[in-house]
């Protein structure tokens, strides 16, 4: 367990429930394949950005009590964000 936030989310801090590591297979700009382990802090950055090229944000893994205590700074930064659009 351990606090993220989320340069998507600003301002919105909570804590995660993580792996403490994790073995990770990809392949370079040149398509070499490599097998890396990752461990504490590290771990914890290589799932979150995992997570993110399957559209997830750390808050869909909070229990539904959190994202509600959460819903008024969501919302006033999903209307930030629509501002900026028009």
């Amino acid at each position: 367990l351990g606090e993220e936030g989320c340069l998507s989310l600003p301002g919105i801090f909570a804590d995660v429930l993580r792996y403490k590591w994790v073995k990770l297979r990809y392949q370079d700009e040149y398509g070499k394949v490599h097998e890396r382990l990752f461990e504490g802090y590290s771990a914890r950055i290589v799932q979150h950005e995992r997570d993110h090229l399957d559209g997830i944000l750390f808050i869909d893994h909070l229990p539904i009590n959190i994202r509600k205590q959460l819903s008024p700074e969501l919302t006033k930064i999903m209307r930030m964000r629509l501002e900026e659009t028009k």
